[in-house]
């Protein structure tokens, strides 16, 4: 509270007035941070008159995205005016259609549901510093599926790819690629063009996403989105070697001297084949295939 003085009719009145702030939740370690920012944006969308929120009460969908978007900018630190990379309509409506059905109304439970995803997406962007650098520069797509981040290479160069966030793997970063021909144990998926593409999971591990990319030869070419928040990102990207998109965010220290840049499929596992060279910290466990993702 604080103690303000007035002047009226030429007579000063000093009035004790209390101001409060945002609701604001006091945690002990960073592992309640997720749990902490669902609360607090599950407690803005859905409060009642009376202070609570049921199961049952649902908010249309326009009011919960606002809300997910004032969360999201304050949850990665950015200014709400003039923010890095805000929410755009097209990540909006890719949340409406693929977390959430395209319901006109969102209930407690959905929003429940959906955060158990999205709360990786929030911790990576605002905790990991050289993912939210690449993030703010576009050099991320994130909100994109499995097939149409397909469409989107279809056409491109051998070794175009896309960075993307896993639809089912909370917390995990897809890299999507096209190539112009695979040897076939590696499960990849080919069209009549003699085309192929090829889905990565990587572990969200510290820096890992950046070793991986400045790693593997056969990454060579990134597409970079336009963050304006209207932006039609299917029709605003650009195409950039990837050692010049990525030169300012690669770890300083070089761990990657001599490593081989070939794979082999082992029980859905993507292992490094045998080399004679000394081994990199990227073990065979950093990477994953998924037909799902």
């Amino acid at each position: 509270s604080v103690n303000a003085s007035f002047l009226v009719d030429g007579e000063r009145m000093e009035k004790e007035l209390s101001v409060f702030s945002a609701p604001f939740i006091v945690f002990t370690n960073e592992s309640q941070w997720e749990e902490s920012e669902a609360y607090l944006l599950r407690r803005n969308c859905f409060m009642d008159g009376a202070g609570a929120a049921g199961d049952h009460y649902a908010v249309p969908f326009p009011w919960f995205a606002n809300y997910l978007q004032l969360h999201f900018l304050r949850s990665t630190r950015q200014d709400p005016y003039h923010p890095d990379r805000a929410l755009s309509v097209h990540d909006i409506n890719y949340i409406a259609q693929t977390k959430f059905g395209g319901k006109k109304a969102i209930t407690p439970a959905d929003f429940d549901s959906f955060f158990e995803w999205f709360g990786k997406v929030l911790r990576k962007i605002r905790h990991k510093q050289n993912f939210r650098s690449i993030w703010s520069k576009g050099l991320v797509y994130g909100f994109i599926g499995r097939a149409a981040a397909e469409r989107l290479l279809q056409g491109r160069p051998s070794g175009t790819f896309v960075v993307r966030f896993s639809e089912h793997q909370n917390g995990f970063i897809v890299i999507t690629s096209v190539h112009d021909s695979v040897p076939s144990q590696t499960g990849a998926k080919q069209d009549d063009e003699d085309r192929v593409f090829r889905h990565f999971l990587v572990a969200p591990d510290k820096d890992r996403l950046l070793k991986v990319i400045r790693q593997i030869p056969v990454y060579k070419v990134v597409v970079k989105v336009n963050t304006q928040f209207t932006s039609d990102l299917n029709h605003t990207a650009e195409y950039l070697d990837k050692n010049v998109a990525f030169e300012e965010d690669y770890p300083k220290e070089e761990v990657f001297q001599d490593v081989q840049g070939e794979y082999i499929l082992d029980n859905k596992i993507i292992m490094e084949l045998p080399c004679s060279c000394q081994r990199s910290n990227l073990k065979a466990s950093a990477m994953f295939f998924s037909p799902t993702d």
